[in-house]
């Protein structure tokens, strides 16, 4: 299950994120006092495969969220930084709703971006110097089996140093994957934005701006009291709602989407009568990996594997449908799963 955090800079509407996200789920609270909530995603494909399927279980795919306590400083005292290490991503919130910051959102936005990602490089820097310093000592003793992620970690040094996210390879990642770095993770920003400014025209100039100093930056803007005040309507009130906006839908349905994209994961679906269910899985997993996802005793006595696209399943009305139009295929242990796809495990035993 994917655990992501939220971060952000005080006042900057990182609860009514959560709360938003959260929606009727209970939440406890861990050893550090934050709340953590378990949260399904909503994806409209599981209910128009259950009506195909008419099952009698609906699972979706779900993700563990927390929020940190309330704070009126922007930095990140150790329990803390302990905390979020364990966590595989994070959504960092920004206040562009203030009076002071949406009168120059551009200008504001990159201040706290850079704060937040400043924060992130601090945390980290002492361990990579520390650890920098512990395995040069073993190679002058001789001692070289740690060269790749001595290597890796000055590279990281050379980054922090300038307070900019580590720009390493996917290989060199693994090479320091058991630090947990938190300027390594994953974060996808949202500006919290007035409700006034729901349809600006202003934000395309100001991700170019943006882009131009962080150009992997993932951000999108929201009015998180609104997404708030969405989910207590009835989804007749909410088309309502949504239209007097001019919104197509609640921008708090793709905060999750994003997440899994720049984490580098997505989603396949099983289905039958019992139960239509969405998985997650890292992209480019194979489908026996997929296999092992449902059940490990699948990977192990795979077969073969059934697949068709959703969207054709969904389009024609069920899976011998899709199959005469040839949306079907057998695949082999090697396939790579693509997003999407809908998949019926062959197996032994």
């Amino acid at each position: 299950m994917l655990k992501i955090g939220i971060i952000g800079l005080p006042s900057s509407g990182k609860t009514t994120l959560y709360q938003t996200l959260k929606r009727d789920n209970p939440d406890t609270h861990g050893k550090n006092g934050e709340s953590i909530t378990i949260t399904p995603i909503e994806d409209s494909k599981l209910g128009q495969l259950a009506n195909i399927y008419n099952p009698k279980k609906i699972t979706k795919t779900k993700i563990e969220l927390s929020d940190g306590l309330p704070s009126s400083s922007s930095s990140i005292n150790t329990r803390e930084a302990t905390r979020l290490r364990n966590l595989n991503c994070f959504f960092a919130v920004l206040d562009s709703f203030s009076i002071e910051k949406k009168t120059n959102m551009m200008k504001h936005l990159g201040q706290d971006i850079n704060a937040i990602i400043e924060e992130l490089c601090l945390q980290d820097l002492p361990i990579v110097e520390s650890s920098i310093e512990k395995i040069s000592k073993e190679s002058r003793k001789g001692v070289n089996a740690r060269a790749q992620e001595l290597e890796t970690l000055k590279k990281i040094s050379e980054d922090l140093n300038l307070s900019k996210l580590p720009g390493i390879s996917e290989t060199e990642k693994n090479f320091v994957k058991g630090y947990q770095f938190l300027s390594l993770k994953p974060i996808h920003f949202i500006a919290n934005i007035d409700e006034n400014n729901i349809n600006s025209k202003e934000f395309t100039k100001i991700n170019t701006a943006l882009k131009e100093k962080w150009p992997f930056l993932s951000l999108e803007y929201a009015c998180l009291e609104l997404e708030k005040d969405l989910q207590d309507l009835e989804e007749d009130e909410r088309g309502v709602f949504l239209e007097e906006y001019n919104l197509n839908q609640p921008a708090s349905e793709t905060f999750l989407k994003k997440i899994f994209m720049i984490t580098g994961r997505h989603f396949f679906y099983t289905g039958g009568p019992t139960e239509v269910r969405a998985w997650d899985i890292p992209v480019n997993s194979t489908i026996q990996e997929a296999a092992g996802a449902i059940h490990k005793d699948l990977e192990k006595n795979f077969i073969k594997g059934d697949v068709w696209p959703s969207d054709k399943v969904i389009e024609f009305g069920s899976e011998s449908n899709a199959k005469k139009e040839g949306f079907w295929s057998l695949q082999g242990k090697d396939y790579i799963v693509k997003n999407g796809d809908l998949v019926l495990i062959r197996h032994s035993g």
